[in-house]
């Protein structure tokens, strides 16, 4: 092998790859796992941006349990907004009650 294309440090077994992993399989991962570039899974379905840390999920998300949202929510820019500090909800047309 190329000497700089692929190393293994011989004291830490640190491995070094220069160019493009592919993994054909389940890859299991046991640890801290660093990805500096950003992450993307199938193409545009979930993407966490390098930098500002944005996270862009296509689809549904589902969770069970409780959800935190420290800092404020907001849907559609400015069509439901939930201020962080004060807890103040504005709500852009219509709210209508069904009971």
């Amino acid at each position: 092998m190329d000497s700089d294309k692929f190393t293994v440090a011989d004291g830490s077994g640190n491995t070094a790859i220069a160019g493009t992993l592919g993994v054909t399989g389940d890859t299991t991962v046991t640890g801290a796992t660093v990805l500096n570039g950003g992450l993307t899974m199938d193409s545009d379905k979930f993407t966490v941006a390098d930098g500002s840390g944005n996270t862009a999920i296509a689809g549904t998300l589902t969770t069970t349990g409780a959800t935190v949202l420290n800092g404020g929510l907001t849907m559609d820019s400015d069509k439901f907004t939930v201020a962080d500090d004060s807890g103040n909800t504005a709500i852009a047309g219509t709210l209508g009650c069904y009971w």
